[in-house]
């Protein structure tokens, strides 16, 4: 039955081997991922980012996690180059996603903090404020401290639009020591905003020292997106002061920076290399199905062939084992019909052991006239009278089974007739009279007969 199951075992792993099993898509540790694109974006290869996320989102062998998990980063690319249509299509499309996950709350907590970010980004104060205290009434739930301190930050600008600037300075520095825990690159954002903070309170000893600190972070993480966002603030600071000669040298500065970062370009770049990775992927499908296909009927074929050939071995292999079990039970049998000798109890006496002597027998024998109606019959019937002394003696050193045998042939018995009499079958029979004629040193009963008249 083992060996069987074993067998069966290897005929599966076969079967699977040739027709091959997909497995799951992996995506490297979100972690990793994050900072590879992030790095990418970093130095302005945004198309090397999209190249990373697209697959995933296109590709069904990757999980709900990992589909989410990219299109946070591609909402994270095109935001980087102020795409926010395409970034809240992004996140919107995650939020989707998030709900086929068992983190569907977790997940779109923290979508819900990035959209408030977008919105603030593109102005829409009031929307992006009502999210906000849909997020802050929740406790900040799964919103990890980075975003938290973005959130933070946003709320001291509204602060500052209604002129409480005391409360809105409080609130800018509750967020940047939150940002210097978990993520100080982002700080230059904040800075910016407190040299628009520090310009309405007429404070330019403290604006020029949040320039300075955000051209720091900037540079430290090498981030333009931030030396060029600082820059356009200040200009707009510079214009409204009527400080000419300082808003020239910004605005070279200003245009030297766009001109490497070519926003519009990249944004351009993006939605080409998309649409040809998309194109691409689809011609890659459809040849990849058709030799899936050529390759399934090809080895359809051969695992008939051997499963068919496996199939018929392991019949055969199982009749022959059944033939051979039989074989052997049927010898166990008759052997230990041959040698048993079943218990007495303890109250009955041992019978002597069967000695042949001069004495009568004490079982019938044949008459000397008696027809030889079997080709068996090859010894005359004998009589005890008619053994030598020297035969007797070799007799008696015969076991009990084996006397009883040889009593019988005696009486002139068949082999048939033997095996009746003594309730063993045939073969049982012929085994004790070949283990006699080696016993008594004769080839058969003729040759017995011989030795009786010497």
């Amino acid at each position: 039955m083992f060996r069987d199951v074993y067998l069966l075992r290897i005929l599966a792993v076969v079967l699977f081997g040739f027709a091959g099993v997909p497995g799951n898509g992996q995506v490297k540790n979100y972690k990793q991922l994050e900072e590879q694109v992030y790095q990418l974006n970093n130095k302005l290869k945004f198309t090397e980012a999209q190249s990373l996320l697209l697959p995933v989102l296109e590709d069904s062998k990757y999980t709900a996690d990992e589909k989410y998990q990219a299109a946070l980063l591609l909402s994270y690319t095109y935001k980087r180059v102020f795409d926010y249509q395409s970034t809240l299509k992004y996140l919107h499309l995650a939020y989707t996603i998030a709900g086929e996950t068992g983190k569907k709350e977790e997940y779109r907590q923290a979508l819900l903090a990035e959209e408030a970010l977008v919105q603030f980004d593109t102005r829409h104060y009031t929307l992006s404020d009502s999210i906000m205290n849909v997020i802050a009434r929740n406790g900040y739930a799964f919103i990890d401290t980075e975003n938290k301190a973005k959130l933070i930050m946003q709320q001291a600008y509204l602060l500052f639009l209604k002129k409480d600037f005391v409360r809105s300075e409080q609130t800018y520095d509750v967020a940047i020591g939150l940002l210097k825990r978990a993520a100080a690159c982002h700080l230059p954002m904040i800075y910016v905003k407190k040299m628009q903070l520090y310009d309405a309170m007429n404070q330019p000893a403290k604006l020029e020292e949040a320039l300075q600190l955000s051209g720091h972070y900037a540079d430290s993480c090498s981030i333009i997106k931030y030396h060029i966002y600082a820059n356009e603030e200040l200009l707009k600071l510079l214009e409204k002061r009527n400080d000419l000669a300082r808003s020239v040298a910004t605005r070279k500065k200003l245009d030297s920076l766009n001109l490497i970062y070519a926003r519009e370009e990249k944004i351009a770049a993006l939605h080409d290399q998309k649409e040809s990775y998309l194109l691409d992927e689809r011609d890659k499908k459809l040849r990849q199905q058709e030799a899936s296909t050529k390759a399934l009927i090809l080895s359809t074929g051969g695992l008939m062939v051997i499963l068919a050939g496996l199939v018929y071995w392991l019949i055969r292999y199982r009749r022959q084992k059944a033939k051979a079990n039989a074989d052997i039970l049927r010898m166990r049998e008759e052997l230990e019909a041959a040698f048993a000798t079943p218990p007495l109890p303890l109250d009955v006496q041992q019978p002597e052991p069967v000695l042949f002597t001069k004495e009568p027998a004490a079982f019938p024998i044949a008459s000397p006239e008696e027809p030889n109606d079997s080709p068996e019959r090859e010894l005359p019937e004998l009589t005890i009278e008619q053994i030598p002394e020297t035969m007797l003696t070799l007799i008696n050193e015969l076991s009990g089974r084996q006397k009883e045998v040889l009593q019988c042939m005696l009486a002139g018995m068949t082999n048939k007739e033997i095996a009746d009499k003594l309730s063993i079958s045939n073969n049982t029979v012929k085994y004790h009279i070949k283990n006699i004629y080696v016993f008594l040193e004769i080839k058969d009963r003729k040759d017995f007969l011989i030795s009786v008249k010497r």
